[in-house]
């Protein structure tokens, strides 16, 4: 139960502030049940690092679990993913391409290592990894995601356009990948399209639960900075759970030392703790 309410946050299914506390009153539940139950450990661990931001408790946590488990795949894949996002880059290639030894065929760990080699500004490796994911699973969400920011960055905009139509005809609800095409449009100069597929994504604000980290990607990404502040301090007071991850996205890499953007992660008091490379 715990698990399935932090995913559903995660794919805008039900807004952070409900989902979350009911997360760690399962969780708690389940440890209580079973300390030493490593899948709730692991949950929790999630619960620390992106609803609490209890940073000093996520990095003790997370260093006891690599000790007490440090071959195990599951234990790699989750510290290697908080760690990506967290800007520690060596440290989440080291565990989880050691997960990947493990479990060569694994599309998860595939994309997050890319994730983390585009987020050292390593392309080549990012991209080789990404389409190994995008081979093992097409649909894979934030691949395609990370996908549609390589090929339109290169201008390869007509084969990027049409995986993410694709996407689109097996599900059309899934707010990410309209934000990835609404993105590949603004940079090939289609304006007009990429201003309606944004004004759907707000319309569909006002009746569902859609994640302020998209908005403010997308705003972002059309260079509409004031906006995307605006939307990325709703992710931080809704809990978002793009909002810490979004520090280190390459979307921001020309605002990382933009006063108001730095003030906005010391407003959750993340800021130092997102400076950190190492444990």
């Amino acid at each position: 139960m715990a698990d399935c309410y932090v995913r559903s946050t995660g794919v805008s299914l039900n807004p952070p502030l409900e989902s979350y506390p009911l997360a760690k009153k399962h969780i708690n539940e389940a440890l209580r049940i079973n300390p030493a139950h490593l899948k709730s450990q692991l949950i929790n661990l999630k619960i620390f690092s992106y609803y609490d931001w209890d940073t000093t408790d996520a990095d003790e946590y997370a260093k006891k679990l690599l000790s007490q488990h440090p071959s195990n795949l599951l234990v790699l894949a989750h510290v290697g993913e908080i760690f990506s996002f967290n800007g520690k880059n060596k440290l989440a290639l080291t565990f989880l391409k050691k997960a990947l030894d493990s479990d060569p065929k694994n599309a998860w760990l595939h994309q997050h290592i890319a994730y983390a080699y585009l987020a050292s500004g390593n392309e080549k490796l990012a991209e080789h990894h990404n389409l190994r994911a995008l081979e093992i699973n097409p649909k894979f969400q934030f691949a395609l995601h990370i996908r549609s920011l390589m090929l339109s960055k290169q201008k390869r905009f007509d084969e990027i356009e049409k995986r993410l139509l694709k996407a689109i005809e097996a599900d059309d609800q899934n707010p990410v990948t309209i934000m990835s095409l609404g993105i590949v449009y603004w940079r090939a100069g289609k304006t007009e399209e990429s201003y309606k597929l944004l004004a759907e994504l707000l319309d569909r604000r006002n009746f569902e639960y859609i994640k302020s980290g998209i908005l403010t990607r997308f705003y972002m990404a059309i260079g509409e900075k004031e906006k995307s502040f605006k939307w990325l301090r709703q992710s931080r007071d809704e809990k978002d759970i793009d909002f810490v991850n979004l520090f280190y996205w390459p979307l921001y890499d020309s605002v990382r030392d933009d006063p108001d953007f730095i003030q906005i992660y010391k407003d959750a008091e993340v800021y130092e703790h997102l400076l950190k490379k190492e444990l």
